[in-house]
């Protein structure tokens, strides 16, 4: 799905809603998982629609609230609401939570979302999946 994100955002934006409708699917057939939930998170934020991936990451950091990957891309989603206040009570649960985390967790912090959104987003895939 994640191919087809890049790919949807580079050349062919019917991918997006190709990658979208797999998440989706893979959320209905596994509505206990957290990822397929986190992946759609990510389309949503590529797109531009934070109000619905904040929705959509709510539910699925419920699903896996004390897992550190789930936390890291709870943080990724709150920067692009851009309220500093909410970014360091989620960074400071995290912290809290998974202590060995604290210097991934400051980069997150010190990523401005407005001039490196791409960043944040390969984050929110390859930093919090490794954790």
């Amino acid at each position: 799905m994640f191919v087809y994100q890049v790919w949807g955002g580079t050349f062919d934006p019917v991918k997006m809603d190709e990658a979208d409708a797999l998440a989706q699917v893979a959320i209905e057939r596994f509505p206990r998982n957290p990822l397929p939930y986190w992946a759609r998170v990510s389309l949503f934020l590529d797109k531009g629609d934070v109000e619905q991936a904040i929705t959509l990451a709510q539910t699925a950091l419920r699903l896996d609230p004390q897992v550190s990957n789930s936390l890291l891309r709870w943080l990724i989603t709150v920067k692009f609401l851009e309220d500093p206040t909410a970014e360091l009570e989620v960074a400071r649960q995290i912290v809290e939570v998974e202590p060995r985390l604290q210097s991934l967790v400051d980069a997150y912090l010190a990523t401005d979302v407005q001039t490196h959104t791409i960043d944040l987003l390969f984050r929110f895939y390859y930093d919090a999946s490794l954790e």
